[in-house]
Formats: structure tokens, C-alpha cells, sequence
């Protein structure tokens, strides 16, 4: 369940997204795993190598 909180940092993220890669938005399924690093929820992700799971975890430390 998303609150207020958690609803701005992944807006933060996502600007973060846009400014450092110039992404508009994340691919399936990154938004989802970005979204619960974002609630500290414990994330195995796990996708074909250059299916962007480094970018998940690189853009919530921007």
C-alpha cells in the first residue's frame, strides 16, 4: 500500500530517472521493484542480463 511519502520519493525517482539516464519512465517491471526498495521491502530481482535491474537500485541513491 503506497502512501503520500512514498508516492514523492518515487516522484524523486523518477525525476532522477529523467535528469541522470533521460528515461522518461522505468520498463516493466522496474517501476514495481523500485517501488518497494522505496517501502524497504526486501527485493530478489531477478532478469535477463541488460533487462535494467542496476538502474532499480542505482536511481533511489540519486
Amino acid at each position: 500500500m503506497e502512501n503520500a511519502g512514498s508516492v514523492a520519493a518515487l516522484d524523486g525517482v523518477l525525476a532522477a530517472l529523467r535528469q541522470h539516464w533521460g528515461y522518461g519512465e522505468f520498463r516493466s517491471p522496474q517501476g514495481e521493484i523500485v517501488a518497494n526498495l522505496l517501502q524497504h521491502r526486501d527485493s530478489l530481482v531477478v532478469m535477463a542480463t541488460g533487462g535494467g535491474k542496476s538502474i532499480c537500485f542505482s536511481c533511489r541513491r540519486c
